[in-house]
């Protein structure tokens, strides 16, 4: 079954028939659309559905006393949805592919611990209980780790390989939105560096926290940096400030980001 880009996705078998759902992109932003496809492959025999389902959908936890006790509740509440298929037809090993596309909020909720958004699908079969899917939709603010990856690509010419989106769990204690990039250093900058990595986490409203590490040759992954623990490539960490990322009339200052960034390269590692 053919793939789109690097975007996040699940599979599974529904009814004897392969799903898979998968996304245009790794990560989302603050009132981004989320485009992708669910492809569907039928498995030996025949099988039919009234409906296939996708739904756009928010998730939190609501904590509220009752009779002196603090209780927790997992909420869903659907946003948006869509319906892929009526009367469906799934004949064995044909590959059928449905498009999607959801718009999230402009200022919606962001990815947490027990918080986010997610693409729920679901299959209506008739006779049987009705299958479903969940593909979670990792969501960052719009705004300061976009700016620092435009001020790279536009401002210093850096070519962008590959992303890698690091979810809340026990490697990431403290919560919040993690991204992983590779880039390739332009002519005017490479000398003894071939790529540089940059792991960045925001740090809510203070900034942007930026790890630069840098790495020998084209085949190694982001994964390389998170797996392996030595010393043997030099790691600088820089806080990007409020102030540094934004100019006095509150506009991205690409210009200003772009020049910090080089600095820190030719100062740490040229």
């Amino acid at each position: 079954m053919a793939l789109l880009l690097d975007g996040q996705s699940c599979s599974g078998m529904i009814a004897g028939v392969q799903v898979l759902l998968k996304t245009d992109k790794q990560v989302y932003c603050q009132g981004e659309t989320v485009n992708g496809k669910v492809m569907v492959k039928g498995g030996a025999h025949l099988q039919k559905a009234q409906q296939l389902n996708l739904t756009l959908q928010e998730y939190w936890v609501d904590i509220k006393p009752e009779n002196g006790v603090f209780q927790r509740r997992a909420l869903r509440k659907r946003r948006d949805e869509m319906t892929i298929a009526n009367h469906f037809e799934i004949r064995p090993h044909d590959e059928t592919a449905f498009d999607f596309s959801f718009r999230l909020p402009e200022n919606c909720r962001l990815s947490g611990q027990n918080e986010g958004w997610c693409l729920y699908f679901q299959a209506d079969i008739p006779l049987a209980l009705d299958p479903v899917m969940v593909l979670h939709l990792p969501v960052m603010a719009v705004e300061p780790i976009n700016y620092i990856i435009r001020a790279c690509e536009f401002y210093l010419q850096m070519e962008l390989l590959s992303s890698l989106y690091i979810p809340v769990n026990d490697n990431n204690p403290r919560g919040g939105m993690q991204m992983a990039y590779k880039f390739r250093m332009p002519t005017n900058m490479s000398g003894r560096l071939d790529c540089i990595f940059l792991l960045m986490r925001q740090d809510g409203c203070r900034g942007v926290s930026v790890i630069f590490r840098k790495f020998i040759s084209d085949s190694e992954s982001c994964k390389l940096f998170l797996n392996d623990e030595s010393t043997d490539n030099k790691t600088v960490r820089y806080v990007f400030t409020c102030e540094e990322l934004f100019n006095s009339s509150g506009m991205p200052d690409l210009n200003n980001i772009a020049s910090l960034v080089a600095s820190q390269i030719r100062q740490n590692f040229l």
